[in-house]
């Protein structure tokens, strides 16, 4: 599929790698949040203008188009970008930040 998603320059490994956690993050999730998007409205799944993370991810699963197993991973990756758009503690590690952009990529390229 080639959403809007894919047209982002992946920045987010060389923000991470320089120590930009949060920024790093943030980018991640927005392509995440605008190719969950997508694939609803590829599917004519009617959603808000303004949906999240969460309820995008939580309607592809009532709809199957995403399984158990992706939305778990989607709802912890979408906690992992909240975490990185609010100045909460704990800090994002490298580490996950890692996984969410490895995470965005393949969802990417297997939900559509």
């Amino acid at each position: 599929m080639a959403g809007r998603a894919a047209l982002h320059p992946p920045y987010e490994p060389e923000l991470n790698d320089k120590g930009f956690q949060r920024a790093a993050g943030a980018m991640a999730g927005v392509v995440l949040e605008e190719h969950l998007a997508t694939v609803c409205e590829q599917h004519n799944i009617s959603t808000r203008k303004n949906a999240t993370i969460s309820k995008l991810n939580n309607l592809l699963k009532a709809n199957d188009i995403a399984d158990v197993a992706t939305w778990r991973f989607v709802q912890d990756w979408g906690d992992l970008r909240n975490l990185c758009d609010h100045k909460r503690t704990p800090d994002p590690t490298v580490g996950g930040i890692n996984e969410l952009v490895d995470g965005v990529r393949k969802v990417t390229k297997t939900v559509y």
